[in-house]
């Protein structure tokens, strides 16, 4: 065994370099040091992958548990399909704003001649349906408010454009 294989064997048990100089009995070379340094290197990495390996053995042994004593609590219960798996940052982001985008269901008409009025004429929807004391917008529309709303009308039915 030649030294270099001595102080590679030391490295790699977790020696230090003044304990492998002690036990060489004299200062290391730099083949020497630099043989030290690869085998302690070679050691950190094994030791830091049998690590991570044990943190993920421990980690799926608690999923396990986890996973068997839920069984075991609701036996004989179907689980739906969406509980079966773990949804991705995805799909729960999307299922959230799918629930925000639900609106209901749509009622019924009241009063189908005050509906099909506001159908035909944006101004009468307003007056109608968002302007009052117990609506969306408390104070009646502006002259201005009206202009407006009317010329919007008027690029709905015949077409151009409106900056809103």
């Amino acid at each position: 065994m030649t030294i270099l294989d001595q102080i590679r064997g030391l490295a790699s048990q977790g020696i230090s370099r003044s304990g492998v100089e002690a036990t060489v009995g004299r200062s290391l070379t730099k083949d020497e040091l630099q043989a030290y340094r690869k085998a302690a290197t070679m050691r950190r990495l094994k030791r830091a992958k049998e690590a991570q390996e044990t943190a993920r053995r421990k980690r799926e042994e608690m999923e396990r548990r986890g996973r068997e004593t839920l069984d075991s609590l609701f036996e004989g219960t179907a689980w739906p399909d969406e509980m079966k798996k773990p949804l991705s940052s995805t799909e729960r982001s999307r299922n959230f704003r799918a629930r925000g985008r639900e609106l209901g269901e749509i009622p019924n008409v009241v009063d189908p001649l005050r509906w099909l009025a506001g159908k035909m004429s944006l101004l009468q929807f307003g007056l109608t349906f968002c302007f009052g004391k117990d609506k969306m917008i408390k104070r009646n529309p502006s002259p201005r408010m009206v202009r407006f709303v009317n010329a919007l009308q008027e690029t709905i039915e015949h077409g151009g454009n409106r900056h809103v």
